[in-house]
């Protein structure tokens, strides 16, 4: 039985805003657990609204609530699901939560298709996070690299998170004969893609001259690395019967439903300097979902691919694809990349 994915949404600070009834300066107010609640209802609430309908009369009909990404900021996560639930109110629902950093999002699809494989059930997946938002004492990009660099091999060097990416990046560009052009013509071409998006946050800001030129680290500029805003996502993942079950109660979407085909992840070790190899996570991670599927990469017209540097939108398409990384490079510039000749 496949599983669909009825409705989804985003939370982004222009809809906080909006729902305060105010500038910035009513959200700057609130702490950060008012932040990372209001943005998580507020999520809800609009994917709700792609039902037609308001998140308590949805409610009743969540069985099963899966959280992923709990906030870095707390000083520790235990029982974060149960309370991002109580946030929302989904005292009756099982509770599951995802902790895979940026593969939890597609591990959350995958336990949420084996959930309504059970007909009966109906899962709702929600994240929200703050780094923009969070106390003045809270520096993200630190946050992470603590969280994520060994204080003994790694953080003693002075290292970061965006230097170690831009290391890679590096070793990349020898290896495949990438250049700095076609690192600047990829940034360029999505990040003019994004200013006509009302929901990125770079919504109307083109890029300025000379701002690929301001490096931050190795061959990035800023605008070379993933934006870190306050957000939240939501999800719903049911079967054609619960989806039917939703219709009669007139909550059909108002979009197309995505049947989940498959879903395949990986994981390599936390640090760096433990990886015994530069095996690629992603190569695997993209093996199982076609397998899953019953595709092929050749079957594939569209692909969302998540990038935190420039770089390593080129190094995943190449791994999921099974790819030549110059090659994807010369056509990423473009935005597309060539699959069996098309």
């Amino acid at each position: 039985m496949p599983a669909l994915i009825i409705a989804a949404a985003d939370a982004i600070l222009s809809d906080i805003e909006s729902r305060l009834g105010a500038s910035g300066r009513a959200y700057k107010k609130l702490d950060l657990n008012e932040k990372l609640g209001i943005f998580l209802t507020t999520a809800a609430d609009n994917l709700a609204a792609k039902l037609g309908t308001k998140f308590e009369t949805l409610r009743p009909h969540i069985t099963d609530f899966i959280s992923f990404g709990p906030s870095i900021y707390e000083p520790h996560h235990t029982m974060d699901v149960v309370k991002r639930a109580d946030v929302l109110q989904l005292g009756h629902a099982e509770l599951h939560t995802i902790d895979l950093g940026g593969a939890s999002a597609p591990a959350t699809l995958e336990l949420a298709r084996r959930i309504v494989q059970d007909e009966g059930r109906l899962a709702l997946i929600a994240g929200s996070e703050v780094p923009r938002g969070a106390p003045g004492g809270v520096q993200y990009y630190r946050e992470v690299s603590d969280a994520l660099l060994n204080k003994t091999t790694e953080l003693h060097t002075q290292a970061n998170l965006i230097s170690l990416y831009a290391l890679l990046a590096d070793r990349m560009m020898f290896e495949h004969e990438i250049s700095q052009q076609h690192i600047d013509a990829i940034t360029t071409f999505y990040r003019n893609q994004a200013v006509q998006n009302e929901r990125a946050s770079v919504f109307q800001k083109p890029l300025k001259i000379g701002e690929l030129a301001k490096f931050l680290v190795g061959p990035y500029a800023t605008a070379m690395v993933a934006v870190a805003t306050d957000h939240a996502a939501a999800f719903l993942v049911g079967s054609e019967k619960s989806l039917a079950r939703l219709t009669q109660e007139a909550m059909a979407p108002s979009q197309p439903t995505l049947c989940i085909r498959g879903v395949g992840t990986h994981h390599a070790p936390k640090y760096l300097t433990d990886r015994r190899d530069f095996t690629s996570p992603a190569a695997i991670a993209g093996r199982r979902a076609f397998e899953r599927a019953g595709l092929t990469q050749s079957d594939v017209d569209y692909a969302w691919i998540y990038d935190c540097f420039t770089l390593m939108l080129v190094r995943q398409a190449a791994d999921y694809f099974g790819l030549e990384p110059h090659a994807v490079a010369e056509s990423l510039t473009k935005g597309f990349i060539n699959i069996s000749g098309r």
